[in-house]
């Protein structure tokens, strides 16, 4: 790795010595063993060969033992190498046993005498018993070790984040969790030509497929868009198809799954900017201190690994940069070309989600003549285009099945449900619905609106209004959150006020200027306050109570006070507006 960051941290290690090398080593060890510990300089332990220790199960045996060496000199010498096998052997004739032995030191290996002959005293530890493995690492090797772990943590990070997602939206609906995995696909083909306008071209006509399973594809090209109106369920889809590559082994590809509305537009700036918003959206958690590494770092430290192992043709990983309609960066031809740019540079498939709406107002206008597409664009540089369509009567019923054949659901509910079932097997929900339960999302709100109070005539608006008001009063009375929310001051229900609040947050995504109206996907909790008033008189002026009570959601996280909040879908903030 040859980037400016990781050159900064071989110099900072390559220049600490003694107790100041070992301090940096526990900080980076314990990506890979948390709660390595730094032993007492001289207590008992150090005159055990024992500079960092992790303890194992029961305090019986150690789970990592190091031996640090932070050299002064830049050439090592023959007493280098005498102080070195003396260390290890005072492991060797202690009492204490682990399963990882590490010697480390602060110098490349330069001299092979030394790296040899430590070599050959540290493999002495296994066939004595002490250890089952032990290694020797140089400070490439320490650096090469650190950036694997920095790798291993970002994926795992991504991972959880994605769990958590698709979760929380699961969790959302009262009626089940509940998937149609076969739903209706077609597939185009996106042509872009230098000096031509972008060509979509028929492939294969709709038919019922496993979105998760098209994603994930290999003989797809490299580039593909998943597109079709909102709540037709195409991040459901991309959270099911990370998730299901993170369990199965046998799959060679990581998604890293990122939310376009989180990406701050100022900062997408070429490739390693795109990277720095996909890692940033992702939420990524650390122990700041039990590592000694805060977020920063760790983004500052990941992004050139995964640019490095990006652009690789054999890179094992799809990118899947969803909702690319909630960031205002992505409404223009010219943020559509920026972004084409840093995708034509990597060498993994890259997946892009959007409405059908954002596709036609900026890939079917999509012009590459002019001069700010880079030299990197092909030219010719053809897409898979995959298109979500609205359900038939057999999806409907697919999912109705699925969730009669819950056992959690209580006798009242299921009647209702077979009742619902019926008028659509007979083609009767129309009367009552329209054309809502084709509709994926709509549909969850029926079924949570009939499971509730049985069948009942609803638009849109009614919909969104009665199972946002059932949500509320869920949180409050199911998790016994209404005791500790004061009384509205208008004598209202607790439920009108924080609809009240709702509204006012929606509002405070409203900007214009010179006679331009703007709205946004995300807010600044900072200041809320001021904008909320009295709204915020219910949960004691606490901005973080709404989201506990609230279809609102926190989406981005820069300290305890410094966060964004979104609507959980985004139809919900146009429904307040």
């Amino acid at each position: 790795m040859k980037s400016a960051v990781w050159k900064e941290v071989k110099g900072i290690l390559g220049h600490k010595t003694r107790y100041d090398f070992e301090r940096e080593v526990v900080h980076l060890l314990s990506l890979r063993w948390p709660g390595l510990i730094q032993a007492a300089s001289l207590k008992h332990f150090d005159r055990q060969g024992i500079d960092l220790l992790a303890w194992g199960e029961g305090g019986k045996a150690f789970r990592c033992v190091v031996q640090c060496k932070g050299f002064e000199a830049m050439d090592l010498s023959p007493a280098h190498l005498t102080d070195a096998q003396a260390s290890v052997r005072k492991f060797k004739e202690s009492p204490y046993h682990t399963d990882t032995y590490l010697f480390i030191y602060n110098r490349e290996c330069r001299t092979q005498i030394f790296h040899q002959e430590v070599a050959k005293s540290v493999a002495e530890l296994v066939h004595s018993g002490r250890c089952t493995t032990a290694e020797v690492w140089d400070l490439d090797q320490l650096v090469r070790e650190h950036q694997v772990d920095i790798l291993r943590v970002v994926e795992e990070g991504i991972h959880e984040n994605s769990r958590q997602m698709l979760e929380r939206l699961s969790g959302m609906f009262d009626v089940g969790s509940a998937i149609v995995t076969r739903v209706p696909l077609s597939q185009k083909r996106l042509e872009l030509r230098r000096g031509e306008k972008a060509q979509v071209i028929l492939e294969a006509e709709t038919e019922d497929c496993c979105v998760g399973d098209v994603l994930t594809d290999p003989r797809n090209r490299r580039w593909s868009i998943l597109l079709g109106e909102f709540g037709t369920g195409k991040t459901t889809a991309a959270l099911h198809a990370a998730l299901r590559e993170a369990r199965e082994a046998t799959f060679a590809k990581h998604i890293i799954y990122a939310e376009a509305r989180l990406f701050d537009p100022g900062r997408l700036t070429g490739l390693h900017g795109l990277l720095g918003q996909i890692l940033h959206s992702s939420r990524l958690t650390l122990d700041v201190e039990a590592s000694g590494l805060d977020h920063d770092v760790l983004l500052r430290r990941a992004v050139p690994l995964l640019k490095d192992a990006l652009v690789r043709k054999d890179a094992p990983y799809i990118l899947v940069i969803d909702g690319l309609d909630e960031n205002r960066a992505f409404s223009t031809t010219r943020g559509m070309v920026d972004l084409n740019n840093c995708l034509v540079e990597l060498g993994c498939p890259s997946v892009l989600i959007t409405r059908r709406e954002h596709f036609v107002s900026t890939f079917e206008t999509f012009d590459i003549s002019w001069g700010a597409v880079g030299q990197k664009c092909h030219s010719s540089r053809p897409a898979t285009l995959f298109e979500l369509h609205r359900w038939s009567c057999g999806h409907v019923l697919a999912l109705l099945d699925l969730i009669l054949a819950a056992p959690r659901l209580d006798t009242d509910r299921i009647i209702r449900l077979r009742e619902f079932r019926r008028l659509v097997a007979e083609g009767e929900a129309a009367a009552f619905y329209a054309d809502l339960p084709t509709h994926p999302l709509f549909l969850r709100f029926i079924l949570d609106d009939v499971s509730a109070d049985g069948i009942r005539t609803a638009d849109r608006s009614q919909l969104l209004e009665r199972w946002v008001r059932r949500k509320i009063e869920r949180e409050l009375c199911e998790k016994g959150r209404d005791v500790q929310l004061a009384a509205p001051a208008d004598a209202g229900s607790v439920v009108e006020a924080l609809m009240a609040a709702m509204e006012a947050v929606a509002a405070a995504m409203i900007s214009g200027a010179a006679g331009a109206v703007t709205t946004s996907e995300t807010l600044p909790v900072q200041g809320l306050q001021d904008r909320l008033g009295r709204h915020l008189d219910i949960v004691r002026g606490d901005v973080t109570a709404l989201l506990l009570n609230t279809i609102l959601v926190p989406v981005e996280f820069r300290g305890p006070v410094r966060f964004k909040i979104a609507f959980a879908f985004m139809i919900f903030r146009d429904f307040f507006l």
